[in-house]
């Protein structure tokens, strides 16, 4: 029995052994008692570039950084304390992330897991920790911090340029409105005060009843131009079509449904049918609201 025990134990050791020897992961043990390190695996060579023999005759001081050795020293004394409470921290709360000084000087990212050992009688002996080098992952999380960063920057600099944008489209709308606005009123007094003037002075010069008719059609399109009426009619929901625009307009100067006829060439019926149109898209159907009044109204 006690031989099979001894060769179980060996059995054990030498694969304790063959892990430590190959593991990527830094495995050491601390004496509390003696204060110094009794064990390195020999992946300390790889991590923090000594040999095993170099780093158990150094002080453990020398493998951390001055920034982090107090965060770490405190870390490691809260640990112990925690322990003699009787308080088992999780594996989380083991877990703590150093700086560890290379023998090039370089620095080396390192994860730790950390667990105190206890002998028979349950005083705690040793600290084991488990360190792996997590340089590349550190790196690309900064490297990740700075392209968000990065990310964030470019759009804010695109939305500023896109308020800038729509401010000056805006500006230019509103210009393009206003001399949109001034072209009309220009267009509107030159028609008034040019043109109609003319087509006054066109009718009174003896033309046919055709011709009369022509011209008389051609002031009604260009009287709509200038009418604040035709405007109305043919903007938002009522929209007139020109045709019906031209004959709210004569209907607003008094003509009867057979001179209307007579100057825009069209059948009474069709003429009746406008009227009919225009009174509904006024809403005045079925009402007895006198037509030509209601429209004089809208000047």
């Amino acid at each position: 029995m006690k031989e099979t025990l001894r060769t179980q134990n060996i059995m054990v050791d030498e694969i304790f052994r063959i892990i430590m020897e190959n593991s990527w992961d830094l495995v050491y043990l601390w004496d509390i008692d003696q204060e110094k390190f009794v064990y390195f695996s020999p992946a300390v060579k790889d991590i923090y570039g000594y040999t095993q023999e170099e780093v158990l005759a150094m002080n453990w001081k020398d493998l951390f950084t001055p920034e982090c050795l107090p965060a770490y020293r405190e870390f490691a004394l809260n640990q112990l304390a925690l322990a003699r409470a009787g308080f088992t921290p999780t594996r989380a709360e083991r877990k703590v992330e150093y700086q560890g000084l290379r023998k090039d000087g370089s620095v080396v990212e390192l994860e730790m897991n950390f667990s105190i050992l206890a002998d028979k009688e349950g005083r705690y002996t040793y600290f084991i920790g488990i360190s792996r080098d997590i340089t590349a992952r550190k790196q690309a999380e900064k490297d990740l911090e700075q392209a968000y960063t990065s990310l964030l920057r470019t759009v804010d600099d695109q939305t500023k340029e896109l308020r800038e944008l729509n401010t000056a489209l805006k500006v230019l709308l509103e210009r393009r409105d206003t001399l949109m606005e001034r072209y009309k009123e220009d267009m509107r007094a030159s028609i008034r005060d040019m043109v109609l003037p003319l087509i006054d002075k066109l009718k009174q010069g003896g033309l046919d009843k055709r011709q009369q008719a022509l011209v008389e059609r051609m002031e009604v399109g260009l009287r709509d131009v200038v009418s604040p009426m035709a405007r109305k009619l043919s903007s938002g929901f009522l929209s007139l079509s020109p045709t019906g625009l031209q004959i709210a307009s004569l209907i607003k100067e008094g003509k009867t449904t057979d001179e209307i006829a007579d100057v825009m060439h069209l059948s009474p019926k069709t003429i009746e049918f406008h009227r009919e149109k225009i009174r509904e898209k006024l809403g005045l159907k079925n009402k007895k609201v006198n037509l030509r009044s209601y429209l004089m109204n809208l000047e």
